[in-house]
């Protein structure tokens, strides 16, 4: 699902869920006007995304971790129920530096609750940069446009 917002254009994309836990895993994408990069804001885009996903509370927020890696930080909050199910609520700021941005972009912030039967490094994955990162083709020049048919899917000619 693909909607507008004036200036920022949002995604959300359904996982799979093979767990018992309620609710849809999921990655929500939304674009930041070049004008305004800035520093992702985690209240902003959450309350964006529709609230802090289930199981997460605030204080999860508090207890986050990040890792830099190829495709920039990636800060996530971890949950488990003790039995071999983990929670991961992850996000991500990626910039023209990992990624072809649709027109008029900035940034692309990317929040994602993926819960699955093992490790966080397991539920972590569909926010790696082999999933996330779409580099800019080699044939394109400095300052030409850059087309994406959506927030995450790769570039058009």
């Amino acid at each position: 699902m693909v909607r507008k917002h004036g200036q920022v254009a949002e995604q959300q994309i359904a996982l799979s869920n093979q767990t018992t836990l309620p609710r849809d895993n999921f990655i929500y994408l939304r674009t930041v006007p070049r004008a305004s990069p800035g520093v992702m804001q985690l209240s902003s885009i959450v309350a964006q995304a529709g609230g802090l996903p289930e199981p997460f509370s605030e204080d999860d927020l508090n207890a986050m971790r990040t890792v830099e890696d190829s495709a920039g930080a990636l800060t996530w909050a971890e949950w488990t129920d003790g039995a071999g199910t983990t929670c991961v609520l992850a996000l991500r700021r990626m910039t023209v530096r990992e990624r072809v941005l649709p027109a008029g972009a900035g940034a692309l912030d990317m929040m994602m609750r993926n819960c699955v039967r093992g490790s966080a490094h397991d539920a972590l994955e569909p926010a790696t940069p082999g999933y996330v990162m779409v580099p800019a083709s080699a044939q394109l020049t400095r300052g030409t446009p850059q087309r994406s048919l959506s927030p995450l899917a790769a570039p058009t000619p």
